[in-house]
């Protein structure tokens, strides 16, 4: 997913020209100076808080997706995925490797080590 930070910027200035526009019309129709002034910045508060809840949230699915990409990278994925995949016959591996050990712990064939010839 892709965030396009100048359409970003444009939705957060109609929101904060919209909010702008509702405390004006509030203050034509009787609020007081002091409440439209608390409720700015009540408002400014409320999306303080939604731009915080929303970098967090972006934080974790940075974090999350690193994670991702480590354990995708490993060898055992990696042999399960070749184990999984019809267009591959057998892989072999060199006996007496760590990755002869990782083979011999994933059930299935595809996935051999090889004899010393």
């Amino acid at each position: 997913m892709f965030y396009d930070h100048d359409a970003i910027k444009s939705f957060l200035a109609s929101v904060v020209s919209a909010l702008s526009s509702a405390t004006a019309a509030l203050l034509l129709v009787g609020v007081s100076q002091d409440d439209a002034t608390r409720l700015g910045a009540a408002v400014q508060q409320i999306g303080d808080g939604i731009a915080g809840a929303i970098s967090f949230l972006l934080l974790m699915i940075s974090v999350f997706g690193t994670t991702y990409v480590f354990f995708k990278q490993t060898k055992r994925f990696l042999f399960r995925r070749h184990d999984a995949d019809p267009e591959i016959r057998y892989v072999e591996v060199l006996p007496g490797t760590e990755s002869a050990q990782i083979a011999d712990a994933i059930p299935g064939n595809k996935i051999r080590v090889a004899a010393w010839r």
